[in-house]
């Protein structure tokens, strides 16, 4: 997978472009889910995180056996785009009920008996993310193959004019950034995003550069997200200015 960045640093602009991603006339499959974690910490702020910790705290209830420190994938549960922004609007709103929201999340990872991160917000290792990934962003596009020549025209050129070789029955798979402990509390102490907001993908480079700049263009953000290739046009720009 390579990544993109987009030029979004609100908590405002990140929902937008979450919501963008998920609405597009590409998407296949959207999967947004949330840690057990985070409704907790979340519950007298937001509804639906309210309504999904009572649920998990009776689950765990009728459970004891229930390990809320593991990998179960119940942990997890899905959630909106809706609900993802009203998340990423407390944690990263730089305000006094962000430092309260973050103080009770740090709480409840220490109470799990797990180690707090060591590293930066969105400084971590993409291929080892600390446990628990607390927000988890895919989106899942429609396979070359089941492009709709009218409909999907735009991709379809894009890739044409790229003559890049593409599987066509092969699903595209796009991530969002790894959004721990570190960057939900140390994220945006001011408001604004300390590092770039990314989102991974894989499959053919035209397909996902048509439907990232498409998708930011709907969500009204400032700049079109830069790929690889766009950071390798820089360099070569650097290099002539040289």
């Amino acid at each position: 997978m390579i990544a993109w960045s987009f030029s979004c640093k609100t908590p405002e602009e990140i929902a937008a472009l979450v919501r963008a991603l998920g609405k597009h006339r590409y998407v296949h499959e959207v999967e947004h889910r949330v840690h057990w974690m985070v409704d907790r910490a979340l519950a007298a702020i937001v509804p639906a995180c309210a309504d999904a910790d009572r649920e998990l705290r009776s689950r765990a209830e009728a459970d004891r056996d229930l390990d809320l420190s593991s990998y179960d994938p119940s942990l997890w549960r899905v959630a909106t785009a809706d609900e993802i922004g009203a998340i990423f609007g407390v944690f990263w709103a730089g305000d006094e009920a962000a430092q309260g929201a973050a103080t009770r999340l740090r709480a409840l990872v220490e109470e799990a008996g797990l180690p707090l991160p060591e590293h930066a917000a969105f400084e971590g290792d993409t291929e080892y993310p600390t446990h628990p990934q607390l927000v988890q962003l895919s989106w899942t596009l429609l396979a070359v193959g089941d492009l709709d020549a009218e409909r999907h025209a735009g991709a379809i050129t894009a890739m044409e004019e790229a003559g890049e070789e593409v599987d066509v029955s092969a699903t595209l798979e796009q991530e969002g950034p790894d959004l721990g402990l570190a960057e939900l509390t140390e994220g945006a102490p001011r408001g604004v995003l300390v590092g770039d907001f990314l989102v991974w993908a894989d499959g053919p480079y035209a397909y996902n550069d048509y439907v990232f700049r498409g998708a930011s263009k709907l969500a009204k953000l400032p700049d079109p997200p830069e790929g690889l290739r766009d950071l390798d046009g820089e360099d070569d720009e650097e290099e002539d200015e040289e």
